[in-house]
C-alpha cells in the first residue's frame, strides 16, 4: 500500500518463518512473532492514519503491529508474494475523506440530500438517512462533519434499507452519541459548536464498536 509504479511502498505480510512483518524497501519497520504454517489461511488488516500504521491478524481485537513511519504518504494498493506461491483473496479497501466517497448507488431515506464539490449536504426535520448499497462487516469508516444549523449529524453503518442500524453522531447539545433505533448505546460529553468541522471515525470488529472524535 502507498506504493509507486515500481512497487516501492509499504508491505504488511505473513511469513512462514513465523512472523508478521511491516516493511518498506531497505527496512523492516516492525515484526510480530507467531506461528504461520504453510497452507494456512490468515486475515490481515491494515489501518493507516498519517504516519501511524497498524496491522491486525485474524480479526484480533488489538493490532499486532502499531508503528510510525512517514516515508510514503500516498500511493497504490496491491498484493505481494515472495519466494513461493501464495493466494490472496477478498481484498477490500476503505479510505477516509469525501474525495473517496464510496462508490455504488446511494438512496435517500428521509430528508433532502445534495452532493456538492465540498461534500454531502443533508436537511431533515427528523432522522434522515442517505444510504449506500455498499455493505461491510468489520471496517473503519470516517468523515469530516459539520452542523450548519440544527441538532445533529453523523455516520450510519451496518444499516438495512430503511436506515435501521448504528449511527455515531455529533450533537450540538454537547454529546457524541452511538445509537441504534430504540437505544442510546454510549455517549461522550464534550463541547460541539455549530458551524465547526469535526472528524469522526468509527471502527468495528465483531460486536466491538469504537468511535474517535
Amino acid at each position: 500500500f502507498r506504493a509507486d509504479a515500481s512497487g516501492a511502498g509499504y508491505t504488511a505480510n505473513i511469513d512462514t518463518s513465523g512472523v508478521v512483518k511491516l516493511w518498506r524497501p531497505g527496512r523492516d519497520i516492525a515484526t510480530y512473532a507467531t506461528p504461520i504454517p504453510p497452507g494456512s489461511t490468515h486475515h490481515l488488516k491494515v489501518q493507516t492514519n498519517g504516519d501511524r500504521i497498524r496491522v491486525w491478524l485474524d480479526n484480533g481485537s488489538d493490532p499486532v503491529i502499531d508503528a510510525t513511519d512517514g516515508t510514503y504518504t500516498s500511493g497504490a494498493f496491491g498484493a505481494n508474494v515472495y519466494s513461493g506461491t501464495a493466494t490472496v483473496q477478498n481484498l477490500n479497501t476503505g479510505t477516509g475523506g469525501f474525495t473517496s466517497f464510496p462508490a455504488g448507488r446511494w438512496t435517500p431515506r428521509g430528508g433532502t440530500w445534495t452532493v456538492g464539490p465540498d461534500g454531502l449536504h443533508g436537511r431533515s426535520a427528523g432522522d434522515g438517512f442517505y444510504l449506500s448499497d455498499r455493505t461491510g462487516t468489520d471496517f473503519t469508516y470516517q468523515g469530516d462533519l459539520s452542523i450548519t444549523n440544527g441538532t445533529a449529524t453523523g455516520l450510519t453503518f451496518r444499516a438495512d434499507a430503511s436506515g435501521a442500524g448504528y449511527t455515531a453522531n455529533i450533537d450540538t447539545s454537547g454529546v457524541v452519541k452511538l445509537w441504534r433505533p430504540g437505544r442510546d448505546i454510549a455517549t461522550y460529553r464534550t463541547t460541539l459548536v455549530e458551524g465547526r468541522t469535526y472528524h469522526l471515525r468509527v471502527q468495528t470488529n465483531g460486536d466491538r464498536i469504537r468511535v474517535w472524535l
